[in-house]
């Protein structure tokens, strides 16, 4: 019979994180007066991410004072902490966390290559997110439809506009709708309006 010892593996790996004294990585993340600098460890970037396993190979690093030095402005400190704590633990919460960053999340994930992460946001956006999704359909669209990954979710919202489409075009924003998402939504044959 086999044992499993993940759980106490998973907190084990929580302490390198929270203190990395034996780092080799230093990654910065954010922009502006949202910037953070995490420390981590190349082989557990490397051995949980496909990304990081090209990122991280020596004929793409930079590194200073014999740390890695690599820079991710495109991903909020937020974000990149659950994606670091996912990475070494295989834990993630997502309930104290708001719909931008959970999109964030989805975005960095997919990015990444973290195709377990990105399959659990996109499904707890869908799932759990719902009102928050609904409330902000122009800019979930936006963000979606530049994912390849994310014919899920974009089929969710399509549909759910379809279902009740006057609230989404009747909005303040709508026009900032990407053409091709509203020229894809027109097309649709489920699309509810009714003509007076």
């Amino acid at each position: 019979m086999a044992s499993n010892f993940h759980f106490r593996l998973s907190e084990d790996f929580s302490l390198i994180l929270d203190d990395a004294d034996d780092y080799n990585v230093i990654i910065q993340v954010g922009e502006n007066n949202n910037k953070k600098e995490f420390r981590a460890h190349s082989v557990i970037l490397r051995a949980r991410s496909p990304y990081f396993k090209v990122a991280l190979s020596t004929n793409w690093i930079t590194k200073k004072d014999n740390m890695i030095m690599f820079n991710k402005p495109n991903i909020t400190p937020t974000v990149f902490h659950m994606i670091l704590k996912y990475i070494y633990t295989d834990e993630l919460d997502l309930t104290k966390q708001s719909g931008e960053n959970i999109l964030g999340l989805l975005v960095a994930s997919d990015e990444l290559l973290l195709e377990e992460l990105f399959g659990h946001v996109r499904d707890y956006l869908i799932e759990k997110q719902t009102k928050w999704v609904h409330e902000n359909f122009v800019l979930v669209l936006n963000v979606v439809f530049r994912l390849d990954n994310c014919k899920k979710l974009q089929d969710y919202c399509l549909k759910s506009i379809c279902k009740n489409p006057l609230p989404f075009f009747s909005s303040k924003i709508f026009t900032s709708i990407n053409k091709e998402i509203l020229f894809d939504l027109l097309e649709r044959d489920d699309l509810q309006i009714k003509v007076k």
